[in-house]
């Protein structure tokens, strides 16, 4: 494995999902990259890590979501437990996109529902409720770009 140069530091580091590896940072990194105060003394290899991911991911707060029951939800064919899914992965993606995409690749045939059709359906459906920023508000700007778009091609039409 090839070694990384990273510019960033400290809390600026942590914030980019790119480069963090959350609890993945041995103690020399932490040290050098102005992490130590800033992540629990744990240290976890990836491996590790896509186990707790994955645990949560399977297990923890489902009888929370079943509880949880949005008729809204139900309606449109999606188990609250999926959304819950979903959120689990957004919220690595925004966090550790390294650790997101490896958990993504060994477990697609489970996750793809979730991060696909009809989970991210309802999500889209849903998205004033659902939206969460991205780091460097890349989600935004995707957003602002694409109502442009649409306006522009609207504009276009009526010519």
């Amino acid at each position: 494995m090839k070694a990384e140069h990273v510019r960033k530091k400290g809390k600026s580091l942590l914030a980019d999902p790119i480069f963090n590896k959350d609890l993945g940072f041995v103690r020399t990194e932490r040290d050098r990259l102005s992490l130590r105060g800033l992540l629990p003394s744990q240290i976890l290899d990836v491996k590790k890590q896509e186990e707790t991911v994955l645990r949560e991911f399977q297990t923890a707060w489902a009888k929370r979501a079943s509880e949880e029951l949005s008729d809204e939800i139900i309606k449109n064919g999606v188990s609250p437990d999926d959304v819950r899914k979903w959120h689990v992965l957004q919220a690595l993606q925004d966090r550790n996109e390294t650790l997101f995409y490896k958990l993504l690749m060994d477990n697609f045939r489970e996750m793809s529902p979730i991060i696909y059709t009809p989970t991210i359906g309802w999500v889209c459906s849903h998205f004033s409720h659902t939206y969460r920023m991205g780091y460097s508000g890349k989600g935004a700007e995707t957003i602002y770009r694409t109502s442009i778009r649409v306006e522009v091609e609207q504009a276009y039409v009526k010519m």
